[in-house]
């Protein structure tokens, strides 16, 4: 592990490459479920990175950029393909945490394809699949499905654009 200030733990990766942390804040993951990584790459200067893996529960991080505060929560199966950037403050939650009508909450994987860009304080919901090549505008709140090779932005994010090659 190359440069690691501050760790916290609940877990240990179940399977880990390499992790890259600049900054104090560090990295707190809690829960008991199953996380693969590759190349995780960490800012964390003012805002810890948080994940939460539900006993059960399958998160795939691929070779990634993780900006400082953003929020993992995975109660199913969340996976994040190879070269995607996830901006400051952004959470991806599989799940919606509480029931309604005494119901039990409602729980739907996430896919996030490879080289995709989500801008800082976006919010992605259950249930969402991003193509490969996709940009997320910053402060967007993602609740449906986006296609490869497209820009989405807005609450709720709508298409406001297309891309070849992604970001570069």
């Amino acid at each position: 592990m190359d440069r690691i200030n501050k760790i916290r733990y609940g877990r240990r990766f179940a399977s880990l490459k390499r992790l890259h942390i600049n900054g104090h804040a560090g990295l707190i993951i809690v829960g008991k479920g199953k996380i693969y990584a590759g190349i995780v790459s960490i800012s964390a200067f003012h805002y810890p990175i948080g994940i939460y893996s539900a006993p059960g529960s399958e998160l795939f991080l691929g070779n990634i950029f993780l900006n400082q505060g953003v929020g993992i929560t995975c109660f199913s199966k969340i996976e994040i393909g190879d070269e995607t950037l996830i901006g400051e403050m952004t959470d991806i939650m599989d799940t919606d945490w509480h029931g309604i009508d005494g119901n039990p909450p409602k729980v739907k994987p996430i896919s996030i394809g490879k080289h995709v860009w989500i801008g800082t304080k976006c919010i992605i919901l259950k249930g969402v699949t991003i193509g490969d090549y996709s940009i997320i505008g910053a402060g967007s709140v993602v609740t449906h499905s986006v296609p490869p090779n497209t820009i989405f932005a807005g609450n709720p994010a709508k298409q406001i654009g297309v891309t070849k090659t992604g970001y570069k």
